[in-house]
This record gives structure tokens, sequence and C-alpha cells, in this order.
């Protein structure tokens, strides 16, 4: 059973009971990102972030803030994407109230002291320099930056040494006053609490502005062959995304082309895992994965591989996407994915930020209050058929993209790989 309640000033609150669980989770997500910002101030959504934990009028340091929440044994952070940020604490569920107190401080009344700017952006650019230098994270960065280029879906969304670097504190105070407002925010309580947790709720963010919610500009998806982007860097190994651009979360097909990732490379017994690095031992790491907000999606297989096998690995991997084309999975094959997909599902909802995260982010994305069940349910539905389709709708050349780190400086041999596809 869900409860909700929606506030005057356009906040709409959440709780989510679940039995037999000792722990409760708070979380807040306001939709705002980098998909809010403009190019100079690329960066600042997540530089509010971390602002955020400097301390409110009731918690009026670091210290304090954190001290207080360590003291409940909690658990707690926060992320930034390009459509929304979120803030989460975790604890035993008796200390719920405490929880949604403190939550409530950091977004009602937060100091962003001055003194703190320069300390904190240098500990962002550090944060930027982490993931820049990790290839197998970075490689994904590059791939959204392939698809929608020099436009906010296709920024960083810590953005650039040299965005973080020119941002003001008026930038950030404006961005916070502008985007963290009632009608951008939803509140959440899951696990251990009851729906009574609604009436501290209203009480203690109450009093945030109503505002309205900014809207960001359109993306922009103009494809008509395949497309290459290659990052020069010395490596041990290279760092391959490929894949095809697909659709947004309110698109039905999207299911389909979930289950088609997990019979591609979702499991370590999918048909990529198998290939790559059982039969032909060319990788370590290799998954297919899917991800869709509410403009658009894409399906892509990463994976590490040796210098001299990177051609091997490319030809297995987009002859795996023909064979999706060509046949339907079998039906042995179909089950056993849909299987380890609501496998996951059930070891999620043991999890209260999971449950969490899943019923705040349908509110704050799509206006819907849904359970995780009815996820379920429809991911049951998926046919072989279905599948096929999804995949010859979607593999196709002026959908197919490839990203890449190593060293590497000629796109021409991966043009020519790609353009028999």
């Amino acid at each position: 059973m869900i409860h909700t309640t929606k506030l005057q000033n356009g906040i709409r609150g959440i709780v989510v009971p679940m039995k037999g669980v000792k722990a409760a989770t708070a979380l807040v997500l306001v939709r705002t990102g980098s998909k809010y910002e403009t190019k100079r101030t690329n960066g600042v959504a997540h530089f509010v972030e971390h602002m955020i934990f400097k301390g409110s009028k009731k918690y009026p340091s670091v210290r304090k803030l954190t001290e207080t929440l360590d003291r409940l044994g909690a658990e707690y952070n926060a992320f930034t994407s390009k459509e929304m940020t979120g803030y989460w604490v975790k604890a035993a569920g008796e200390k719920r109230g405490k929880v949604l107190e403190i939550v409530a401080s950091m977004l009602r009344d937060p100091l962003f002291p001055r003194g703190e700017l320069e300390r904190e952006r240098g500990v962002i650019l550090q944060e930027l320099n982490l993931y820049f230098d990790t290839p197998a994270r970075f490689i994904h960065d590059l791939w959204e930056k392939l698809l929608w280029g020099d436009q906010p879906a296709g920024w960083h969304v810590g953005g650039t040494p040299q965005s973080v670097g020119q941002i003001t504190y008026k930038d950030l105070s404006a961005f916070f006053k502008t985007h963290y407002v009632g009608h951008a925010t939803v509140v959440c309580l899951a696990g251990a609490a009851q729906q009574a947790d609604l009436n501290p709720m209203r009480k203690l963010f109450s009093k945030i502005g109503a505002g309205e919610q900014h809207q960001h500009s359109k993306i922009q998806e103009e494809q008509t062959h395949p497309q290459v982007l290659v990052y020069y860097k010395k490596t041990d190994q290279t760092h391959i995304d490929l894949g095809f651009r697909a659709v947004s979360l309110t698109h039905p097909m999207r299911y389909a082309l979930a289950v088609l990732a997990t019979v591609l490379g979702g499991t370590m017994s999918s048909r990529l895992f198998l290939e790559l690095r059982d039969k032909l031992g060319l990788a370590y790491s290799v998954k297919t994965e899917t991800f869709f907000d509410t403009e658009s999606g894409y399906l892509v297989t990463s994976a590490g591989v040796k210098h001299e096998y990177l051609e091997k690995a490319i030809r297995a991997v987009l002859a795996a996407y023909h064979h999706a084309k060509k046949y339907p999975p079998a039906r042995e094959e179909l089950m056993k994915a849909k299987e380890a997909m609501l496998g996951r599902f059930v070891l999620d909802l043991e999890q209260t930020d999971e449950v969490a995260s899943y019923v705040a982010t349908n509110a704050l994305l799509l206006n819907k209050y849904e359970s995780a069940e009815e996820e379920m349910r429809r991911l049951k539905q998926v046919t072989a058929r279905q599948i096929q389709e999804a995949a010859r709708l979607f593999f196709t050349p002026e959908r197919l993209n490839f990203a890449l780190i190593g060293p590497y400086r000629d796109k021409k041999p991966f043009y020519k790989l790609l353009n028999n596809f």
C-alpha cells in the first residue's frame, strides 16, 4: 500500500510501509539536474548538491550535520543526474522522525556558506578527475556525448574543469532558488513506516517555497548513419560502448528492450558474456544494459578488451545484434532472462532505499504512484516476438553508435566495421 499527500506548496509526499523490515529510508527528489543548466554553468546542479551538505540553520556546519546523522547510525548520501537530484538517509525505523527532520532542514534552510565555496570547488574538481581517470566509468559519459553532442543531454553531469572553475556563488544561489521549489519536489519514506508519518512530513516540508517547476530545453536527436567517438588514452585495455539509440521511459517497447538487453548481456549466462568471455576469452567484464529517461534512451553493450582483440570483440557484438534481429529468443532463454530480472526485483524489494527510489522516481518523472510489482507484471508479459520486433526496429545503422577509450586516433577502421552492419 502506498500512502500519498500533496502539500499546499506542491510537494508530493509518499509513505510506503514495508512488512518485516526494521529500517526506513527518507528520500527527497528534486526535478532538476544537468539538463537544466547552460553551457557556462554546466556542473552547477552537482555543485549545489555538494553545498547542501555544508550545513543548515539548525545544523550550521558540516560537522554538526554529519555528526547528527552518524549518531543515528545512518547511511546517507546524495546524487545528481541529468533530470533529477536526490538526497537520502537510511536509518533504524524508530529514528525516521529525526531523519525526516534533518533532511527537511537541509533543503529548507541551507546556509551555502561563502567561505566553503572554493574549498568545495577543489573537492569537485578532484571528483571529476576521478571519473575522467576511470575509463570503465568515463566511457559511458563519452557514449552519451556521442549520442547527444553539444546540448545539455550530452554534457557531463558534473561539468568540466573549465565550467566548474567559473561557477560563482550567485550562480549557486540562483539555481537553488529557481529549481528547489515545492512543485518540483517529491518526499518519500519507505520501510518501517506508517500512513501517520505523512503528518510530520507535511509539517516539516510545508515551509519550502511553492515556486514553479521549470522546464529544460527539449533534446534534439538527429542521426542518419553510424557514429564513432574515439578518445585517445594510453590504457592497458580498450574500453568500448557499442549500441543503439532507443526510446523513453513512457514508450511501451522499453520493456521488450530491457528483456532483450538481459538476453544479450545481462547475466553471466547471457549470450555476449558467454561468447566474449567464456568462449573467446576476449574480456573480463561484459554487460548489456538499457537506459531510459523522459525523452530518450538507449541499449548498449560495454566491455574492456585487450587492444589486439578489439576488432574481434566488435564483430562479436555486432553479430549478436544481427542474430537478435533475425531470430526471436528460444522459450527457455526468454524465461531465464525474465526470471533473472524478476529475481533482482524481489531482492530490491527487500531494500528500503530501492523501494523509495522506485516509487519516488515514478512520482517525480512520470507523475504516477506505482509499486514495483506493477513493473514486474509488465516484464512478465513480454513475448519473444516483441523482443525480435524491438531488435528489428532499433538495431539499425541510423541508430548505431560506438565509443571507445584507448590508444587510438583514427576513426576510419571503426566506421568500416559499423558500416557493414
